[in-house]
């Protein structure tokens, strides 16, 4: 668990330009900040777990910096940072356009690109770094959001403000599974705000994670180990994504794992006399490792027992 707390008041003067490098540089990636950044004063705080990290920072002076190759290419992992600003203004300058964030603003951007910021007045903001190859499954689609700013102050950006104020007031207090709790729910009420604002191309790829994650069922389906933790897992993604995903399209993922699982059970026993397998052999194959349970799910479906359903078919 990286951890890091830094306020420039607690140096001298003199000292406070260089610190303020250093606390950027820890909490933000890497930045050249301009000389014109001396006796700084200002505050960050700074946690991460696994994928993520969240930043908060106070600055009451000006200050301003830029991201070119020279620092992208000295770090290991490349995250989509997603920043919210609760108080000031500040413009950000990307592929040579400029854009102001204000207080109650989201921007969205990638570490793997070149950026510049300048605050001029006093600001606070805090940013929440998810790793891009996690964030790119989770959300395909965040790659042309990227440099965009959004009004936070409408729809569901209003909570996202708020887990993120929420999580770094406390994370000198909160375990690492609260922060990771939080972190999932905040990047769930992200991404389902940014499919409101893109429907039509987030309806196509639902779909298509929904026909991934069914193949890879059927690939699985004689897995024991395969469960909607499991694939959640395998998929990069909260168990509660998962869940939502599959109640979008009409069912729940431990229904049609079970479902789909009968069904190759209901298939075998067809083929009884040929497989030599026992009924309950044919259930353990397929994940029922209780014969009652089976014999209970099998009847719930096809309205008859495992049993007589076989002798049915020799009649």
């Amino acid at each position: 668990m990286e951890q890091l707390k830094i306020a420039t008041t607690d140096v001298s003067k003199l000292q406070r330009s260089e610190l303020w490098y250093e606390a950027v540089n820890l909490s933000h990636l890497g930045w050249a900040l301009n000389e014109d950044n001396s006796e700084i004063n200002g505050f960050i705080q700074t946690r991460g777990t696994g994928k993520f990290k969240i930043s908060h920072c106070q600055c009451s002076d000006p200050c301003s910096g830029s991201r070119s190759s020279h620092q992208i290419g000295k770090e290991d992992f490349a995250y989509y940072s997603i920043l919210t600003v609760q108080k000031g203004c500040e413009t950000i300058s990307r592929r040579g356009e400029d854009q102001e964030v204000t207080s109650g603003d989201i921007y969205l951007w990638d570490s793997s690109e070149a950026l510049s910021f300048q605050s001029f007045t006093s600001i606070e903001k805090r940013t929440l770094f998810v790793e891009k190859d996690f964030m790119e499954k989770l959300f395909p689609q965040i790659g042309q959001m990227v440099g965009k700013v959004f009004n936070g102050k409408h729809g569901l950006g209003p909570f996202i403000h708020s887990n993120l104020t929420t999580l770094s007031s406390q994370l000198d207090l909160i375990d690492d599974n609260s922060v990771s709790l939080i972190t999932d729910t905040t990047l769930e009420l992200l991404t389902t705000w940014l499919n409101r604002l893109h429907p039509s191309s987030v309806s196509d790829y639902r779909m298509k994670l929904y026909n991934e994650i069914l193949s890879y069922i059927k690939q699985n389906l004689d897995d024991s180990k395969l469960t909607p933790g499991e694939i959640a897992m395998t998929f990069n993604m909260s168990l509660r994504s998962l869940h939502s995903l599959f109640s979008s399209c009409g069912t729940s993922i431990s229904k049609m794992i079970r479902e789909m699982r009968l069904e190759q059970c209901r298939q075998e026993i067809l083929l009884y006399s040929d497989s030599g397998k026992t009924i309950t052999e044919i259930a353990l194959r397929w994940g029922f490792n209780d014969p009652a349970h089976f014999s209970k799910c099998f009847k719930a479906v096809y309205k008859m027992s495992p049993s007589h359903y076989l002798s049915s078919q020799f009649k």
